[in-house]
């Protein structure tokens, strides 16, 4: 779904003394041989050293007899090829994959498939979106509704989250969400930890757009997906009939448009490819709208919109066709510009400075796909050495080479083998990562030296509390055992935290016995509730329709369903509060809910004046 797709160019490569830093092959086996066939659609992991690719080449891995393009990802570090398109039982794609995205923490690589043999089941005869866990070897399909039924249609352009958790994809299936019914090609979004699905082309009250929408890139914070559209009715104020750019916020459900100018105004003509930086802040797309800042703009333009300062900038006036990224920290946007004699070169913009570098010369055609390392300074590329070969993968290295930087990996369980997920590990040196819902933790980027784990989830207690080591290499089956922490036997009397386990009393949900409180949260043992309790009810009210709220004046479980699907799901502090409505709070801002209540009375300005909580005060 690129426009870029088809173009090639030539790179002129820079020797050593022109510039320390270097250029080397990707699409290599691990012999570092070039492949035999073509190369193309890079993606780069944050810290730059894993780079996943599709190619038809049959000599970049042992075995490869498939005679189809695959996804490989090639470690910068130990020179490794691999092979991901894969089942989780090994075996080889039986049908192309091509488009391929790799996580910012380079354990999962999603891609697009029309293979039938990559999961059972697979009988739609249409391309799926599939991801690879490099880790556990497995490989799933995310192109699935919630009851886990395969699309009826094709799906494309998938894009995943730094940890592995959201999918977002474009499709043209109608029953991957219900009332899909404008058939057009849609933005999904899949959350692989809870395996629900939901639509993000639908404005802020969840009608769905009136045309087709393409091209999704979703921030590696899994918090924002950036996509195109044709449809008009996403945002109010669409006066213009153009493709534009609009950016969905998952936590809170709210759609706005991108390409405005400072002053508010929308972009009078098109925008497309947009591109995001990690944590949402910045977003780079290709305009050719007059409106968008001042001075005259020739051409199609690059612009970055700042939706922390709520400002608008022109960065580039490349070539119309031409490759763009934006590095993850947003700082750093590669582009390509007509060179000052003949052919073009790759340049690297700091945004924050305005320094422009020209990193090296291309001559011929254009080349069509470009992906930055979290700082900016690994580039990864698709170009063709001469006009008569085929494309390759290339990356482009300002430290000249990989520098040392590790992977350290584990699991956490209990005694009886059952993992645990969203388990907090933090390694003493500023990163931190959660675990998944088979327990697993990958933590990227590590540094040599000493690093020391510590597991926290509230509700349990882990064994060993701490554990040290020295990365000096990948090190891997650092595990956890955990039990449950005395709060849990609390949390039988509330009304849905979410780092419950057991349901207690012999009553289909938590409290049963003491005729108080229900199980909002099915299984939050395994994947947690987040701010998604329209799913969480929806789910409670089909799985136990029987279930009630013995609360006064408290609304059973479908009743809750229909309040949040229309309120959108979270109650802002003005709105006037009803005995009976549910409270979230996530004090630690991190995405999560953190407490639950129920508010059982209000004040004469509709407040809550007493609410049910954990302590059941």
């Amino acid at each position: 779904m690129s426009l870029y797709a088809l173009c090639v160019f030539v790179v002129n490569f820079p020797t050593a003394a022109q510039t320390q830093a270097t250029i080397t092959p990707i699409s290599v086996n691990s012999a570092g041989e070039l492949g035999n066939a073509w190369s193309a659609s890079p993606s780069i992991s944050s810290d730059g050293r894993f780079v996943a690719f599709a190619s038809a080449a049959s000599n970049l891995v042992a075995g490869d007899t498939n005679n189809i393009a695959d996804i490989f990802v090639q470690d910068r570090l130990t020179g490794n090829t691999e092979l991901v398109s894969l089942s989780s039982s090994g075996e080889q794609a039986n049908g192309p994959s091509t488009e391929t995205f790799i996580s910012a923490n380079g354990r999962f690589v999603a891609f697009a498939s029309e293979a039938s043999n990559l999961v059972t089941g697979d009988t739609n005869a249409a391309a799926d979106i599939f991801v690879h866990d490099r880790l556990s070897r497995e490989t799933e399909r995310v192109s699935v509704n919630n009851a886990g039924e395969q699309s009826d249609n094709k799906s494309a352009s998938p894009s995943i989250s730094g940890d592995g958790r959201y999918v977002a994809f474009a499709s043209l299936a109608a029953n991957l969400v219900q009332d899909d019914t404008n058939a057009a090609a849609d933005i999904f979004i899949f959350d692989r930890l809870s395996n629900h699905i939901l639509r993000a082309s639908v404005d802020n009250d969840g009608q769905q757009g009136n045309a087709a929408s393409r091209n999704p890139i979703i921030a590696a914070n899994g918090r924002t997906v950036v996509f195109a559209s044709d449809a008009n009715n996403l945002t109010p104020n669409n006066s213009y009939d153009v493709s534009d750019i609009y950016i969905f916020n998952r936590v809170l459900a709210k759609i706005e448009r991108v390409p405005v100018a400072s002053d508010g105004s929308p972009a009078n003509q098109w925008t497309d490819f947009p591109v995001i930086s990690a944590n949402g802040q910045r977003v780079a797309f290709l305009s050719i709208a007059t409106n968008l800042a001042a001075g005259y703009a020739p051409r199609a333009s690059i612009y970055i919109r700042d939706r922390q300062t709520q400002t608008s900038t022109r960065a580039a006036n490349p070539e119309m066709d031409s490759i763009f990224a934006i590095s993850g920290d947003g700082q750093t946007l590669a582009y390509l510009a007509p060179a000052q004699e003949e052919g073009y070169n790759i340049r690297l913009l700091n945004l924050t400075s305005g320094q422009e570098t020209s990193i090296y010369n291309l001559s011929g055609e254009l080349s069509g796909h470009s992906t930055l390392s979290q700082d900016g300074r690994v580039l990864a590329f698709d170009a063709s050495e001469t006009t008569w070969q085929e494309r390759q993968v290339y990356a482009w290295d300002e430290r000249g080479e990989m520098p040392p930087s590790f992977v350290v990996t584990g699991q956490v369980m209990d005694a009886t083998g059952h993992p645990l997920a969203l388990v907090t590990l933090e390694d003493g040196r500023g990163n931190t990562v959660k675990t998944d819902g088979g327990g697993y933790f990958y933590i990227n980027g590590i540094n040599p030296g000493p690093v020391t784990l510590v597991p926290f989830k509230e509700g349990y207690r882990f064994g060993p509390a701490v554990i040290s080591l020295d990365a000096q290499s990948d090190t891997s089956s650092i595990d956890f055992g955990y039990a449950h922490d005395e709060v849990l036997s609390e949390a039988k009397l509330d009304i849905g935290m979410p780092y419950s386990f057991e349901r207690g009393g012999s009553g289909p949900f938590h409290g049963f016995g003491a005729g108080y409180c229900t199980d909002l949260i099915l299984d939050a043992y395994t994947w947690g509730v987040d701010f998604s309790i329209q799913f969480a009810l929806e789910q409670d009210f089909r799985a136990h329709p029987w279930h009630f709220y013995r609360w006064r004046d408290a609304r059973n479980a479908h009743d809750m369903w229909r309040y949040f699907s229309y309120s959108g799901q979270m109650l802002p502090h003005e709105t006037p509060y009803q005995p009976g409505d549910i409270v979230f709070f996530d004090w630690s801002e991190d995405g999560e809910i953190d407490h639950v209540a129920l508010v059982s009375e209000v004040n004469r300005e509709n407040r809550p004046a007493k609410m049910y909580a954990a302590t059941g005060v």
